[in-house]
């Protein structure tokens, strides 16, 4: 049997077992083995055995490990992020990721250039016609 020891999220130790092998004896008389393989399951709901790990959660608290292919990152500040946290925005038509820190960011930048636009376009001119 072949173990694993790893550190869980609240710092004690968790031992799982990765592989074991068992050879019986069978009511016929016949030797059987048998090998058990531990599928892993990375928190994006994929398995490990097929793909390979992307990076772990950068949010506070989090400690969710995604693979490589459901990984993302903030596009401001590059953060790691799982899919919980990913959240998504659409910026000149395209879908982008952003954590939830920068999305903010993001929507309070939107409202105050909408507001302000809405507040002086009486006396400037934005470019989409002629002033009033």
């Amino acid at each position: 049997m072949h173990l694993h020891q790893s550190v869980g999220p609240a710092g004690d130790p968790v031992i799982e077992p990765v592989e074991c092998e068992s050879i019986s004896l069978s009511p016929s008389g016949s030797i059987d083995r048998v090998k058990i393989t531990n599928d892993r399951w990375y928190h994006c709901r994929c398995n490990a055995n097929q793909w390979r790990p992307g990076g772990g959660c950068g949010e506070p608290g989090c400690h969710n490990i995604s693979c490589e292919r459901c990984f993302k990152r903030c596009h401001e500040c590059y953060k790691p992020l799982c899919l919980e946290h990913a959240s998504h925005a659409e910026v000149n038509g395209q879908q982008v990721t952003y954590c939830s820190r920068c999305l903010a960011a993001l929507r309070q930048k939107r409202f105050l250039h909408t507001a302000a636009k809405l507040l002086l376009s009486p006396f400037l001119d934005f470019g989409g016609g002629p002033a009033k």
